[in-house]
């Protein structure tokens, strides 16, 4: 059982086109990032603290504002790296976890496109998550 239209895709073969360098598994990584990012930068983890009300042992401290800016960050940072032409398709398939209508697509070359162009939109965010973590991998070279 998929839990998401993005691994039945990879399951399927839909992710083996494009830069070689990449495989299935780490476009389906890129995007499984974007998506975790998407739902983390929606959670409202932020309330108003009532002092009358009396505090019970075992509660959150923290509120998580800055997860939740950290996660939004991450988000849209990501999103922009993306062409415009291909925000739409992550949008639909990675973030709405919707399946793409065959119905439109209605010869094999079509098909084949689609699949094509959404390997290509990971392997923009598989490069923006890698230049990322070896820039991350820098700044703490830096401060050792």
């Amino acid at each position: 059982m998929y839990q998401t239209v993005i691994e039945k895709y990879a399951k399927k073969g839909w992710l083996k086109y494009g830069i070689r360098s990449f495989n299935s598994m780490d476009r389906l990584w890129a995007a499984l990032l974007l998506q975790r990012d998407y739902i983390n930068s929606r959670e409202s983890s932020v309330g108003i603290v009532n002092p009358m009300m009396p505090k019970v042992d075992g509660g959150k401290n923290e509120f998580g504002l800055r997860g939740n800016l950290r996660a939004k960050n991450n988000f849209l940072k990501a999103f922009s790296a993306l062409l415009p032409r291909w925000r739409d398709l992550i949008e639909t398939v990675v973030l709405e976890n919707c399946e793409l209508d065959i119905s439109t697509l209605r010869n094999a070359t079509s098909l084949k496109n689609a699949k094509k162009e959404l390997s290509a939109a990971l392997d923009c965010l598989v490069l923006y998550y890698i230049s990322r973590e070896e820039k991350q991998a820098d700044d703490e070279k830096c401060f050792r």
